[in-house]
């Protein structure tokens, strides 16, 4: 699901409680609030809402999406991009800043990464639910290394070779689990 299906969703739930019958900047500024409370806390929801409460009610079982509307929302493929929407929709529509709060421009501190033996990443790797053509690659690769190891340590000629490993595996894979391992 993409940030700006979230968004929109969040945005029109809220539209549908209040019986309104456009989606307006002003619930996807309340959508962007709902998925990124930390980093938006000076932005109070209650706010939101009680501006909200004050658009027209119009019952229907259709909700109308503008072309402006349906931009904004295009643009959100990040969360840099979801929060700085926030920060001048709050500003336009609500009158309030909330720059002091957006956390985005702080670096994330840096993790350090353990050193870990061959046979330790193996068993982490194993240990990961599926993958199992990654795991059998990474099998071979490494049955490869040990061989060109073993014919050197015979005498045999030294192999040529720049090896680069590139995993692809498909999103929400564990691709950040095997960059660790």
């Amino acid at each position: 699901m993409s940030l700006s299906y979230e968004i929109r969703e969040s945005a029109t739930s809220v539209a549908k409680k209040y019986d309104h019958g456009e989606l307006t900047k002003l619930h996807i500024l309340y959508g962007i609030r709902r998925k990124f409370p930390e980093q938006l806390k000076s932005l109070s929801l209650e706010r939101i809402e009680k501006e909200i409460s004050t658009l027209p009610r119009v019952p229907s079982n259709l909700l109308v999406v503008s072309e402006e509307v349906e931009e904004l929302l295009s643009k959100i493929q990040y969360p840099q991009q979801a929060l700085e929407l926030a920060t001048s929709l709050s500003l336009a529509l609500l009158g309030v800043g909330v720059e002091d709060s957006l956390s985005i421009s702080e670096p994330s501190p840096i993790v350090e990464e353990e050193e870990l033996t061959l046979s330790q990443s193996l068993e982490r790797l194993n240990k990961l639910i599926g993958l199992n053509e990654v795991k059998t690659q990474v099998s071979k690769l490494i049955n490869s290394i040990r061989q060109i190891t073993l014919d050197q340590v015979r005498g045999y000629p030294k192999f040529q070779s720049d090896c680069t490993v590139s995993l692809l595996v498909a999103p929400a894979l564990g691709r950040r689990q095997l960059h660790v391992i």
